[in-house]
């Protein structure tokens, strides 16, 4: 399964090893601080997006951010269908 998981603050880097224990390969990140997806990536040893203009192909995403921009990512996996786990 591609997953795509939005915010790569401490949650959504506990959210990555949980991801990476039960097997999952093909996870991504995306995170607005350039700095933070650097060392997610380097960390965790996962792809980064530079942007959530095109997400084909995700089949999960797994929204991390602070509660006051979720809805934001909340439109773009309803735009691009793809279903989403939001924790409030």
């Amino acid at each position: 399964m591609k997953v795509i998981v939005f915010g790569l603050g401490s949650m959504g880097r506990r959210r990555i090893r949980c991801l990476q224990s039960l097997g999952y390969s093909e996870i991504t990140g995306y995170d607005i601080n350039f700095r933070r997806a650097s060392e997610v990536k380097q960390l965790a040893k996962i792809e980064i997006l530079d942007n959530t203009l095109d997400l084909q192909g995700f089949e999960l995403a797994l929204i991390c951010t602070p509660p006051d921009i979720h809805e934001e990512y909340i439109k773009i996996c309803l735009d691009q269908k793809i279903p989403m786990f939001v924790e409030a």
